[in-house]
């Protein structure tokens, strides 16, 4: 990152923390580099602006015809990636002073989309655009001051503006530095104290970054865990989704742990540090698409009952689809026991037979806790089986089996379809001549 001081004109020279007032731009002279940078340690007053001429984004590029004739800013997320080194987007979250309402249907008029109001109280829309993957978040600045707006966010990461018309990026709390130094910092901990969401919203974004967290916040966070009881259980399952679908997931339930939040989120772990450690390990080694089966390797070391586990989920807002999925991997975990059985292939059957289609899933959560050959063995024989019984229904239904037998429908019918799409799930009954046939040996002895 290239200093050029020297080509910054004097008028500009310490109006860095001077919110310009709106619609009042400085002359800009254009620059020949895309980021003039400062020292983290000079005074706020002391700092000249960051311009970067040019974002290189085509979208942002694309809804210039409007936002220059707004007071419009680009904050959160986008700035936060942008300074991370990380240019691709398909969101955006903008500021505006003066009407976010106006400047929402102003950009669905030109680029084609949907607004959607998700707080018309405060002034929050969102635009989609047609291809329903680009989405603008546009929201009203607080009391329409941009200075007021960027004191009232989180994490001074957070707290990054880029100026559209004027190409200046405001940054009071030293965000730009803390994305370098990797630190995930506050500019006010009562911040935090205001939405105690926020102090979950650390974790999360340790989880989305390799940052560690500055010492007064994490102490903060630790002190304040309490506070989270009075956060909507809504609110509080959406980020812990979001930390289980983040990249360094690790790092962040380690320092959940240090400082008391999984506990206090999921009364079902144990306490125990040393198995709740080991369980976290486990998390790294399942896919970051599968954030519901990192759940689960964590909640497998509880001694508690399905039943009390399936009450902390539901308290937490968890879908029914969601808990009956959990409920399941858990009543239906394999294990070394299950995997050696003496006869192998009636141990596998039983394992398909209780999972159906979530047999992978279980296959992927028992590698991440224990090493057996027997697994693999177990993928490939149910990969053979989902081929020809992707349904796992018998191939005789109750009414055929008492026909072939010669007997009348009973409870001994239902033990024989029982034990024909065991035969199946086994490999030894693959077709319904097979079955039929199985069924006259059976009817022989």
């Amino acid at each position: 990152m290239k200093v050029l001081y020297n080509k910054i004109p004097n008028n500009i020279f310490g109006k860095y923390c001077s919110f310009p007032k709106r619609k009042q731009y400085p002359n800009l002279m254009p620059l020949s580099c895309d980021v003039i940078s400062f020292s983290s340690k000079a005074k706020v007053s002391e700092k000249s602006p960051i311009i970067i001429n040019d974002l290189n984004d085509p979208v942002l590029d694309s809804i210039q015809p409007v936002t220059k004739n707004h007071d419009c800013y680009v904050v959160g997320g986008y700035m936060r990636d942008y300074f991370n080194g990380r240019k691709k987007s398909h969101d955006w979250d903008l500021v505006c002073t003066d009407s976010s309402k106006a400047l929402a249907y102003e950009i669905a008029e030109l680029r084609g989309g949907t607004v959607v109001p998700l707080d018309e109280r405060y002034g929050i829309y969102r635009v989609v655009l047609d291809d329903k993957v680009t989405e603008f978040d546009i929201a009203q600045a607080q009391q329409n001051d941009i200075e007021v707006d960027c004191h009232r966010r989180d994490l001074t990461i957070n707290s990054i503006f880029y100026n559209l018309n004027t190409h200046e990026v405001y940054d009071p709390f030293n965000g730009v530095s803390d994305i370098e130094n990797k630190v995930i910092r506050t500019a006010s901990l009562d911040n935090m104290k205001a939405d105690p969401l926020r102090i979950l919203r650390v974790y999360r974004f340790l989880a989305k970054t390799d940052f560690s967290i500055d010492e007064d916040l994490s102490q903060c966070c630790k002190e304040n865990v309490g506070l989270l009881d009075k956060v909507s259980r809504e609110r509080i399952y959406s980020e812990v989704m979001n930390i289980l679908s983040a990249p360094y997931l690790k790092n962040s339930l380690n320092k959940m742990q240090d400082d008391g939040l999984l506990h206090t989120l999921f009364p079902s772990i144990p306490e125990d540090d040393s198995v709740i450690r080991k369980s976290i390990d486990q998390t790294e080694k399942i896919p970051r698409e599968k954030p519901l089966l990192k759940l689960i390797a964590l909640l497998s070391t509880s001694d508690k009952s399905v039943d009390d586990i399936e009450a902390d989920l539901r308290n937490l807002k968890f879908t029914k689809k969601q808990v009956s999925f959990i409920k399941k991997m858990l009543e239906n975990r394999i294990t070394q026991n299950k995997l050696n059985q003496n006869d192998t292939k009636r141990a596998f059957a039983e394992i398909i037979k209780s999972l159906g289609d979530d047999t992978e899933d279980a296959i992927l959560l028992a590698q991440a806790q224990f090493d057996d050959e027997k697994l693999e063995e177990l993928h490939q024989h149910f990969i053979e089986v989902k081929s020809t019984f992707p349904d796992y229904k018998p191939l005789l239904n109750g009414k055929e089996i008492a026909s072939t037998l010669g007997i009348k429908p009973s409870k001994y019918v239902g033990e024989v379809s029982n034990e024909l799409l065991m035969q199946q799930l086994m490999g030894n009954v693959k077709t319904t001549e097979d079955a039929i046939q199985y069924l006259e040996s059976i009817k022989e002895n």
